[in-house]
């Protein structure tokens, strides 16, 4: 089906946005933490051991060997400073069922994804809210994405300042979810900007009033 776009054009008073952003600190920080630790875990694989898991390669000589299976040793290591290419989208439902309950916790966690994400090295951030266009316009119910940012449609803005422009939503959410649609759409485009490398979309919904893929 057919999807229209927008980008959300940030507020000049940015008060909203500095409020939202020291609301959202302390998920910043756990996200930093759980997502981009200071140290991995590297799992190496060691052969020739006399107990652990069989070796397929090695199983042959099980009638004169006792070496024949391999352990798995764990060890923790500095995380590399730079991460393999990859799009991270942040999909959000600005669906009629999202009350303002729901879209106050909707802009505390866009805005800590995005600070979260700010200064790694390899990621790109594509984020935008998605539902229905307004039964009164001229593209009555058609599906719609509103950027927040894009590198091709906002190639001026930051993806911290796309932040800001999570003040521009609204505290009500409006029209109806077409999810099926305006995700596939969303994800072309993130899989677009990655050029074979690896995508991840972060899904913030309430996953109610989803419309079917047509309606009458």
């Amino acid at each position: 089906g057919m999807v229209s776009h927008e980008v959300l054009v940030p507020p000049e008073d940015a008060s909203a946005w500095h409020a939202l952003r020291r609301d959202a600190r302390p998920l910043v920080r756990q996200l930093r933490r759980l997502l981009y630790p200071s140290l991995v875990t590297r799992l190496e694989r060691v052969r020739h051991r006399s107990s652990g898991a069989p070796d397929p390669r090695r199983l042959a000589l099980f009638s004169f060997s006792d070496t024949i299976y391999l352990q798995h040793r764990q060890e923790r290591v500095p995380a590399p400073s730079k991460l393999a290419r990859a799009v991270v989208l942040l999909a959000c439902d600005g669906s009629g069922s999202m009350q303002e309950r729901e879209i106050r916790v909707l802009k505390l966690l866009t805005c800590a994804f995005i600070e979260s994400l700010a200064g790694i090295q390899g990621i790109q951030v594509l984020a935008g809210a998605y539902n229905s266009g307004s039964e009164r316009s001229y593209r009555q119910g058609v599906p719609k994405a509103h950027w927040l940012h894009h590198p091709k449609l906002t190639p001026g803005r930051t993806p911290l300042e796309a932040g800001r422009a999570v003040a521009a939503f609204p505290d009500r959410g409006s029209g109806r979810n077409h999810d099926t649609i305006s995700l596939s759409y969303m994800l072309d485009e993130a899989i677009g900007l990655a050029r074979g490398g690896i995508c991840y979309l972060v899904n913030l919904t309430d996953t109610r009033y989803n419309s079917p893929v047509s309606h009458s």
